[in-house]
């Protein structure tokens, strides 16, 4: 990927959608300037046709850039649960040495420890977070309070249960609050025996399957990071050959230039007048120029003489 960068590929793809655009802008000014040349609404449809194949260039190209973050920071990673579920020693398992101190005492970890893996090429941040449950503990609340802004901020959750023991009133919040996140759902402590009624009420609320490990001997582990290797290519995209890369100033051009198109087929369909259009295309058309480096000068005007036979 970061040949394809030296090589241009991201500034090649924005040039060809930005070509693409000055077609269509064109189109449209020479409908505001020359009435006879065209009708509104074929300039209209011709706005609503072509947009929607740029704005699915521009989206992928944002989603290359998500990839490309994810490729120089890695994959966030949040384990989550209640106290003394074993996520610490669910970390320790998965980095294959002892970072996060492991105790029997509930609540051991009190803040979010950040460790980096790298799973089959794939870069992991893997962020151990404290328990979260309801607690009078001033300090502890702060850890948990910690704990759900890194769940949230992830992109991926790795839901911890303790397989041994019954679900508790905590356990039940937490699935609640990570239904509609991207989330891996892990039973720990298999080495201990999973109690049927926990095993049948996890299995009955999680259609994608759920995986019992033991941190403690690691059995399951390669199991896990299959699992976690699945979502991250299947959910995030991790589509090597049609990728680019930009950085964080490029990603907020490409949304801003999306914002615009998207204002301006807003227009079209809405029956707007074509210089309301033409200013939406115009600000697309620099956002994008904007992104590789480029400012708009005069190539309305050549591309307008180029494509229409008007009088100069």
């Amino acid at each position: 990927m970061a040949l394809r960068q030296v090589e241009g590929r991201f500034g090649d793809e924005v040039r060809s959608i930005r070509k693409e655009l000055l077609a269509l802008q064109a189109h449209v000014e020479v409908t505001i300037d020359y009435p006879e040349h065209d009708v509104e609404d074929v300039a209209c449809q011709q706005v609503l046709t072509v947009g929607e194949q740029l704005l699915g260039r521009i989206d992928q190209l944002i989603a290359s850039a998500a990839l490309g973050r994810v490729l120089r920071e890695g994959v966030a990673t949040a384990i989550v649960g209640r106290p003394n579920v074993g996520k610490s020693s669910l970390l320790n398992a998965l980095l294959q040495r002892e970072r996060a101190i492991v105790t029997d005492i509930p609540g051991t970890t009190r803040d979010v420890l950040e460790e980096y893996i790298n799973l089959r090429g794939i870069p992991l941040r893997l962020m151990d977070t404290a328990g979260i449950r309801e607690t009078e503990d001033v300090v502890e609340q702060i850890g948990v309070v910690r704990s759900r802004q890194s769940m949230a901020d992830a992109e991926l959750v790795l839901l911890v249960y303790d397989g041994s023991q019954p679900l508790t009133d905590d356990d039940w919040a937490l699935e609640r609050e990570t239904a509609k996140m991207r989330r891996i759902v892990v039973v720990n402590k298999a080495d201990q025996g999973v109690r049927r009624d926990t095993q049948a009420w996890i299995e009955g609320l999680v259609a994608r399957g759920v995986v019992y490990l033991s941190a403690k001997t690691g059995e399951g582990i390669d199991a896990l990071a299959d699992r976690v290797i699945d979502v991250i290519e299947q959910e995030i995209a991790m589509d090597m050959d049609a990728s680019y890369m930009a950085n964080a100033r490029q990603t907020q051009l490409l949304q801003l230039a999306k914002q615009d198109l998207s204002s301006a087929m807003d227009s079209a369909a809405a029956g707007a007048t074509l210089d309301l259009i033409a200013v939406a295309l115009q600000s697309a058309y620099a956002q994008l120029g904007y992104a590789i480096g480029e400012e708009a000068g005069e190539d309305l005007l050549d591309e307008i003489f180029s494509r229409f036979c008007l009088g100069k």
